[in-house]
């Protein structure tokens, strides 16, 4: 997956010919790591892509050789190894290696993107643990809806009525409820994340910083996503000596229009002279992260500074998200434990005064 797919912010793709191969995933990790080992260790570009070509080309089809081979004709034909791999990887790779290239720091361009996509990975990997509770609370109404409206029943006709236990009472006009309201529920639900999602990256709106983003799922979830996901970009890029007011409408021209807004605060902020650090630190953040942008954004190397930031500032989150996911599963844990026992209490309420008759029958 490439970060015009991966980050929700950069919704735009960069035009790419067909005969260009594709880097992405683990496949795209391991290529930036060997171009980074083999440039630190004093092999050109083109000699490590000749290299790697013959190696990985003992098996027609392992892509790696296929991408090699390519790569090695691009810049055999002149091209610096950031205008090879454009319409390969995306945009904003680009804009990290061509700064790296013209320092003399290619390898260490290739380590940033390295560690970005490492963290891009746990950060999507943290996010992703955010759906078991959803799960569990959907197979939790699954089990009470089952019980109360298609098993229960069947029970309460070998029972007369005023014989019924509580907890077969309130399990039963639970089945009432359920099979009248399920469905609105549900619809109401699907409707909501789906305008959700579709709104994530478009709506703007200082309702939405303010108590969207703060309190309700998924904006407040993809709130950190994109934070996170815009400081480790900008790291990566003001590491390879691009400046904040060169990275931010490179970035902003892969954005949302709700990314895209604050990247025009930001803009605005450096226009009328505000520290880097300052104009950086919008509503897009968390308090912690405002207030570590403005301390460092004081000194005079925020610029080497804002990777940490960046990682401060997803362990922060990291934290964030297993706290809910923790508190989440336990609350889950509870209300299907809850439910068992209250459908154990259920049957109990028929089944005991059944057997009751039967004894007093005999």
């Amino acid at each position: 997956m490439d970060l015009a797919t991966f980050f929700p912010f950069l919704s735009k793709s960069s035009a790419r010919r067909k005969s260009h191969p594709k880097l992405k995933g683990n496949m795209k990790q391991e290529i930036y790591s060997q171009l980074g080992s083999f440039i630190e260790d004093g092999f050109t570009p083109y000699r490590t892509a000749e290299a790697l070509a013959i190696e990985y080309g003992r098996d027609p089809r392992d892509k790696r050789g296929q991408f090699y081979r390519y790569l090695t004709r691009q810049l055999k034909e002149g091209d610096e190894i950031a205008k090879a791999l454009r319409g390969v990887v995306p945009e904003t790779d680009l804009f990290v290696l061509e700064s790296a290239e013209q320092t003399g720091r290619l390898a260490e361009g290739f380590e940033r993107l390295v560690f970005f996509n490492q963290q891009s990975a746990v950060l999507k990997a943290k996010m992703s643990s955010l759906f078991k509770p959803l799960a569990m609370a959907g197979a939790a109404l699954g089990i009470l809806y089952g019980f109360a409206t298609g098993v229960l029943p069947g029970f309460t006709t070998m029972v007369p009525e005023d014989e019924w236990g509580a907890g077969t009472t309130s399990l039963i006009a639970m089945g009432e409820w359920l099979e009248i309201y399920t469905l609105p529920i549900l619809l109401g639900v699907v409707v909501y994340f789906v305008v959700s999602f579709a709104m994530l990256t478009r709506l703007s709106n200082p309702i939405r910083d303010k108590y969207l983003n703060r309190f309700l799922p998924p904006w407040n979830f993809y709130q950190i996503f994109t934070s996170n996901s815009f400081l480790l970009t900008l790291g990566t890029m003001m590491e390879s000596k691009i400046r904040l007011s060169q990275a931010l409408p490179m970035i902003k021209e892969y954005s949302g229009p709700y990314l895209a807004n604050h990247i025009d605060e930001m803009e605005q902020a450096v226009k009328e002279g505000a520290t880097d650090g300052a104009a950086v630190a919008t509503d897009l953040f968390d308090r912690e992260s405002k207030l570590l942008l403005r301390v460092y954004g004081r000194g005079n190397q925020f610029e080497t500074q804002v990777q940490k930031i960046a990682k401060r500032s997803m362990d922060a989150a990291m934290q964030r998200i297993d706290k809910i996911v923790e508190a989440a599963n336990t609350a889950m844990k509870i209300v299907i434990a809850g439910i068992i026992i209250w459908i154990v209490s259920g049957i109990g309420g028929v089944v005991l005064p059944m057997i009751s008759n039967m004894n007093m029958g005999a």
